[in-house]
């Protein structure tokens, strides 16, 4: 297997993945430095809930730059050293 092949395969999977693991890491994050001692069971629904606010909250705070500098990733070039180089535009 070739070494873009085995990036390209590697990025597909954290794309599949890396976003809901991302939000459940959010959420028990802010649950155990949380004050509340309460006791009632979180549901499914309730569950889905607070991981589509946790979702509406990343997407604001990933395109923070966009909002407030004006600055935007360009994309991403790839050497033979599999190094990533992010080169950025103004929007």
């Amino acid at each position: 297997m070739s070494t873009t092949t085995a990036w390209r395969r590697i990025c597909d999977a954290r794309e599949e993945s890396g976003g809901a693991a991302r939000h459940y890491r959010y959420l028990l994050e802010k649950t155990v430095s949380s004050a509340s001692e309460g006791k009632a069971r979180v549901d499914d629904g309730s569950l889905r809930e607070l991981i589509g606010r946790i979702d509406c909250y990343m997407v604001l705070a990933d395109a923070s730059d966009v909002f407030h500098n004006e600055v935007d990733v360009g994309g991403v070039e790839i050497d033979d050293s599999v190094i990533p180089d992010v080169f950025y535009s103004a929007t």
